[in-house]
């Protein structure tokens, strides 16, 4: 058996959110529709597998265990 999902995060204010899943995160709408997919690296380089994810307003607080946390920017939402 292989993890899919290691971490999901919620966005309280439109309750979309943040899947993590090996070194990708993917951000979606409500209705669970794609808006963004992005690669997790450390400062240096190293990929990151999220083990947690905290979606604000403006970035992500992502943490991998025993790395620790790193904030990313939010990803941009697409023009419609």
């Amino acid at each position: 058996m292989h993890r899919i999902i290691t971490a999901l995060g919620v966005d309280p204010q439109n309750a979309g959110g943040v899947a993590g899943h090996r070194h990708t995160a993917d951000a979606f709408r409500q209705d669970g529709q794609r808006l963004a997919s992005f690669r997790t690296y450390m400062p240096g380089g190293a990929r990151m597998e999220a083990s947690a994810i905290l979606v604000e307003r403006d970035r992500l607080l992502i943490g991998a265990d025993p790395k620790g946390i790193y904030e990313f920017p939010r990803p941009a939402k697409p023009s419609q």
